[in-house]
């Protein structure tokens, strides 16, 4: 099976090396960054990621704003947010604090 790769998107640093280490210890390949800016810029520059995981509320580029920009709208989009509402045309939703089982159910249903 070819291992799936995943990019976290978090600006707190305690929460993007949380679930990087959670992805990771199950055998995702993980690319962490801590903003939309940093998302996009990476997006352009690889190929696309299997899935993404991104907060909404982080500085210089948003979670809202990089849903609008992303050049891939056809790689899934997990948003793991304490706000509401759900953006729409996500793929999946947690609500923070994030528990790993439930991260690692979501990420799966998201992937299949």
């Amino acid at each position: 099976m070819k291992q799936r790769h995943i990019l976290v998107v978090e600006d707190n640093p305690v929460a993007n090396e949380q679930f990087a280490a959670v992805l990771v210890g199950q055998g995702y390949d993980v690319v962490a960054v801590r903003d939309g800016q940093q998302a996009l810029e990476f997006l352009g520059a690889n190929p696309p990621p299997d899935l993404i995981l991104l907060d909404l509320l982080m500085p210089v580029l948003d979670g809202w704003q990089f849903l609008n920009l992303r050049p891939q709208p056809q790689v899934p989009v997990i948003v793991a947010s304490s706000t509401t509402p759900e953006p729409e045309g996500c793929a999946g939703f947690l609500r923070k604090p994030v528990g790993t089982e439930e991260l690692l159910a979501e990420v799966r249903r998201c992937l299949n």
